[in-house]
């Protein structure tokens, strides 16, 4: 009792909820979605949310230095963008609760990506997450085999002869299931994959053989196409295309398993056949080229062989979606009240010809170009694309290293990138409140796990003369980290190639040339950028002058730590390059105790000599 006392003393009141938080929105069914008539995955949601910033504000709880201010950026953006839709909407009630949503989801991933965690506490996550998953996945099966709560109504069930029904558990269907199997598949071959204790390799392995069957009870086309290329990238990626006998092991009996599922035969046919087809078809799931005329809709032939009448639903649905967003381009029909229009007066008028079922188009990309015109989509679209570029830009920084955080950033980026492909051509999974909270909890800790354990890259960066020479007074702590050294190209610092790795060069110019000094200074602001996106670093350590500023500014624009030691030669007054970065500075060093008079804000670090 005393031990689990203390284990519950040991972490923040975050972090047990955050595992709770985990476990409530994977087993909570769909039918409790509400609680006395409160949606129940937003307000679990917005409780965690003040949660973190309660225990920020009282000390409990640290964050790391990756603000990413792009992403607060885009999401005042996203905000400017929906107001049109809100302003049209005939149900404002619901476009603020649908605009609330996924705000929610956003901030809760910024806050949980910034959270610096234990190691240990990275670890129980995982394990609570594997120990979850092997629950569901033993559940679902107890519910095909005995016939529990299947979806079979309107499921295309018949397509798949043998098949009783598909799987759904507590999801708002078997896609959305489907979609979460993928979206954690990546953790159960990472467990597999890291684990040491032989005792656990069976266990693993059964437990990923399980939650496959679970995909396959699922019926689902794209999950099952997501999850080969998922599976195949991940595999090759975490061996780095060598043999590895627990995987080679998981994937004969996944391919024996895919095998005896009554109805397994026909799904994986008509699966490779919607993959052959997909380059054809994926017109019909962007928002573009939007070509078509008001009497154009699919022509069934009923008396075809092979007529898939879900996926001609689903290009009926598109279509229709499309030409309400080309006929409301800028301000979309209101955010969350897409039904609403369908079902209005002015839909019948304006579409008089469209006889078959008023359903959302299976897209969120569409869905939100519907509903919130072009300015809508295309600030939601830059929010994701950013979400996947945060695990691109990990995964290239680790791609040599082959370490833990390589392994971490290979389940992040294809977490992402299939939630990205399921939204684009499948499903609304980015409007579901425990599929879109989910994959931003399990990705905010992907992130914040690779954050926490990557290499820090640090810049050292001054002009040349006593500015460098202080500077290279730091040489000690140039091999502790993943260091750059970049100067301005002389005669004197030429050869500093020769005695330091990773060494770049600006154009040296003065201010004293007022004619070529403007022209120089705009190209080194250039060459800075491109040097900052080469060298990535997490630091930026300088001691001035003019050279230096237009990297701080660029550093901390795009999320680096600025560290500016003012030079020892100024004991009274400042330096201009000292004025301009004192402003924007994470730390701020002074080597003279007069200076802090200058700046308050500063500390008096001494001598760099």
């Amino acid at each position: 009792m005393n031990k689990i006392k203390e284990t519950l003393k040991k972490h923040t009141i975050t972090f047990w909820l955050l595992n709770l938080y985990l476990i409530l929105m994977i087993f909570i069914p769909k039918t409790y979605s509400y609680v006395f008539g409160l949606p129940f995955r937003l307000l679990l949601t917005a409780l965690l949310i003040l949660v973190i910033f309660y225990e920020y504000k009282k000390d409990k709880l640290k964050f790391n230095n990756h603000k990413s201010r792009l992403i607060y950026i885009l999401l005042f953006i996203f905000t400017l963008a929906i107001i049109p839709s809100l302003i049209v909407s005939k149900d404002i009630i619901t476009s603020l609760y649908t605009y609330i949503k996924f705000m929610s989801a956003f901030v809760m991933f910024i806050l949980i990506y910034r959270i610096k965690f234990e190691d240990d506490e990275y670890k129980i996550l995982l394990k609570n997450l594997i120990i979850c998953l092997a629950v569901i996945s033993i559940i679902g099966l107890i519910q095909y085999i005995f016939n529990i709560d299947l979806m079979v109504k309107n499921s295309g069930i018949y397509y798949y002869p043998g098949a009783k029904g598909r799987l759904e558990i507590t999801f708002f269907n078997a896609c959305y299931y489907g979609i979460f199997i993928n979206i954690t598949y990546g953790f159960v071959l990472y467990a597999i994959y890291k684990n040491k204790n032989k005792k656990f390799n069976i266990p693993l392995i059964l437990l990923a053989v399980l939650f496959f069957i679970n995909l396959i009870l699922t019926f689902t086309r794209s999950a099952i196409i997501i999850f080969i290329w998922l599976f195949i990238t991940i595999a090759c990626l975490f061996t780095r295309f060598k043999p590895n006998f627990k995987l080679i092991i998981t994937i004969i009996l996944l391919i024996a398993s895919s095998l005896i599922i009554p109805g397994s035969k026909p799904l994986f046919t008509k699966t490779f056949n919607d993959a052959l087809k997909m380059a054809n078809k994926i017109a019909y799931f962007l928002p573009i080229n939007i070509n078509i005329e008001d009497d154009e809709y699919v022509e069934y032939d009923e008396n075809s062989e092979f007529v898939d009448y879900s996926l001609q639903h689903r290009e009926a649905f598109s279509r229709i979606a499309k030409r309400i967003a080309k006929d409301n381009l800028y301000t979309g029909v209101g955010f969350g009240t897409y039904i609403n229009y369908m079902n209005s007066r002015d839909f019948d008028l304006k579409y008089p010809e469209y006889d078959i079922a008023k359903i959302h188009p299976h897209s969120s990309v569409i869905l939100t170009y519907a509903e919130t015109g072009i300015f809508g989509l295309i600030s939601v679209v830059l929010i994701y694309i950013l979400l996947v570029l945060m695990s691109v830009r990990i995964f290239i920084k680790s791609f040599r290293s082959n370490n833990e955080v390589f392994r971490v950033s290979v389940v992040a980026l294809t977490m992402a990138l299939g939630f990205m492909l399921v939204n684009i051509m499948s499903e609304n999974a980015a409007y579901d409140t425990q599929i879109n909270y989910l994959f931003m909890l399990m990705y905010g800790m992907t992130l914040s796990y690779c954050y926490k354990n990557m290499p820090k890259k640090v810049l050292f960066i001054a002009s040349t003369g006593g500015h460098l020479s202080e500077l290279l007074q730091l040489k000690p702590l140039f091999n502790k980290y993943d260091n750059s050294l970049i100067t301005e190209k002389t005669k004197s610092t030429i050869d500093l190639k020769e005695k330091y790795k990773n060494v770049n060069y600006l154009v040296y110019g003065t201010r004293e040339h007022k004619f070529t000094y403007p022209f120089k200074f705009m190209y080194n602001c250039i060459k800075s950028l491109i040097l900052y996106i080469k060298i990535n670093p997490n630091v930026i350590v300088t001691t001035g002058t003019h050279t230096a500023v237009p990297m701080c500014y660029i550093g901390k624009l795009l999320g680096s730590k600025i560290i500016f030691i003012e030079t020892f030669a100024n004991s009274e007054t400042k330096t201009a390059s000292g004025k301009l970065v004192y402003p924007i500075a994470d730390t701020f060093i002074v080597q003279w105790e007069s200076m802090l008079k200058l700046y308050p804000k500063a500390i008096y670090g001494g001598w760099i000599y």
